[in-house]
Parts: C-alpha cells; structure tokens; sequence
C-alpha cells in the first residue's frame, strides 16, 4: 500500500469521524428536547436518582459509626472509592446505556432492520438513540463527593495524578462499555438482553468497597467476568498513593481499549447473525 493509499484512508476515517459526531450531537439534541417536553418526568428522574445516592451515602455513614475502618481503609476513603467509581458508572450510563435493551427495544420489535439502510456505525446508532440523562444528577453529585473526600483526606493535586485520573476515567467507561456490549450482544441468540444484566447489577454495588475484603472467588469475578475493579478499587489506590497494587494501576489504564475491542469483535459476530424479524 503506498502513502498516498494510506493518507486517503486515515483522511476517510477523519471525515467518518467528523460526520458521526456531528450526527450525534443532533441526535442528543433531539433526544433532550423530546425529554424536556415532559418536564416533571425528567425532574423525577433526575431526583431519584440524586435520593438513591444520597441513601447510599446515609448507609455508609452509619457503618462507619459501628467501625473505624474496613480492612484499613477509612471512612473519607472509601467515600474517595465510592465517589471516583460511581462517576465512572454514571458517565458510562449517560451515554453508552442503550446495550440494556438491546433484544426487547431493537431486535424482538424489528427496529435494527432500519439501521441497516443507514450509512452509520450500527453500535453507534444504538448508542446515539438513547440517553439515561436521569444519570446527570448522580453524575454531579459524585464529583462534590470526590471534592469532599479529597479535601478531608488532604490529597495533593498534581499533573501526574490529574493524567492518570483522566486516563482511568476513559478506560472505566470502555471498560463497562464492553461489559454492556457483550451482554447485550448475547441477544442476538436469545432475543432478550434484559437478564443476563442481572449479574452486572447486582455486583456494581461491590465497586463501592475495597477490593481485598472479599473473598477469592468474588475477586476472581470482579477483574474477568465483571471487571469493575479497574473502574473502582484499582484506580482509587493510585490516588491515595497506595504503591502494593502498581502493577494493578498500569493495568487499569490500557484495560479499558483492550476488553473493549475484544467486545466490539464479539458484537459484529453478533450482528452477522441477526435475522431480521420481517416488520
């Protein structure tokens, strides 16, 4: 392949890049307005979600009164913890929830069929439909928990430390992004994609708490079939300073591209075996 032969290609990768962000802006643009048409359901949304995370942090309160610390870690770290991972979570969820539903909303009722005419990334046309902007609020509010702790605990802020954390932040979201394409990508077989996230929910709530307390099994899970470690405990650790889990920190920055890659392959497997439904 000759360098002009390359320059053409990366310029079409430019111009494919270019046209898709410019689509979903109009999609989010749309996707808000129509929200925003019924108001008092977007501000329940928004608030329920805002009192969940207000009764998670009332629930971590009160453990703290009955001990001073879980497996050393303290109360204003573990809010670090908890603070950090939920930001990671919310900021997948805003964005890149759509995988959820994949069988019930697009595949059963027949909808993918009309993405198949359009001259856009499949999985980029699922994500731009939808957006949990009931998120938002949880969103917001795991950032005055990180400012919280982080002025508790008296950390520093340096560039090495903003670096690793921006870099983290990216590589938690892919990395729960690949939890969510794979799981919704079963659906091509199943035809629902609801249950299998069971597993994913009823284990996010661990990313709330120091990985070493649990046993090895569970460990086991939360760095391969569920890897929120790398979007919660591992990450953290860097920004406390904690040194014993370095190798685990170098890891946490390139595991995100490497599962999401691995689930993007398994998703065009996936989706050369769909079958549309005819409607």
């Amino acid at each position: 392949m000759s360098e002009s032969d390359d320059y053409r290609g990366e310029e079409s990768r430019i111009r494919s890049i270019k046209k898709h962000w410019s689509v979903y802006k109009k999609f989010f643009a749309m996707y808000m307005k129509s929200r925003l048409i019924y108001k008092a359901d977007f501000v329940l949304g928004f608030t329920s979600q805002l009192i969940s995370l207000i009764f998670s942090v009332a629930f971590l309160t009160l453990l703290f009164t009955q001990v001073e610390n879980i497996q050393g870690w303290s109360f204003n770290e573990i809010l670090l913890l908890a603070g950090f991972s939920g930001l990671i979570l919310n900021l997948h969820h805003i964005f890149f929830f759509a995988p959820y539903r994949l069988g019930e909303d697009y595949i059963i009722s027949g909808r993918m069929d009309r993405y198949f005419v359009r001259p856009l990334n499949m999985l980029f046309q699922v994500f731009a439909r939808y957006i949990a902007d009931d998120n938002i609020s949880k969103f917001l509010a795991n950032i005055a928990i990180i400012v919280y702790a982080w002025n508790q605990l008296g950390l520093t802020l340096g560039p090495v430390k903003i670096l690793y954390g921006l870099m983290a932040i990216i590589s938690g979201v892919m990395v729960l992004g690949s939890i969510f394409v794979t799981f919704g990508t079963t659906a091509f077989w199943t035809g629902r994609s609801q249950a299998i996230f069971w597993l994913f929910f009823r284990i996010s709530d661990f990313r709330r708490y120091p990985y070493n307390i649990f046993s090895q099994p569970i460990k086991i899970i939360l760095i391969t079939i569920v890897p929120i470690a790398f979007t919660s405990f591992f990450p953290t650790t860097f920004l406390l300073g904690m040194e014993q889990w370095r190798p685990w920190q170098i890891a946490t920055l390139v595991i995100g591209p490497v599962l999401y890659f691995g689930a993007y392959q398994f998703w065009k497997f996936g989706l050369s075996r769909y079958s549309s439904t005819g409607s």
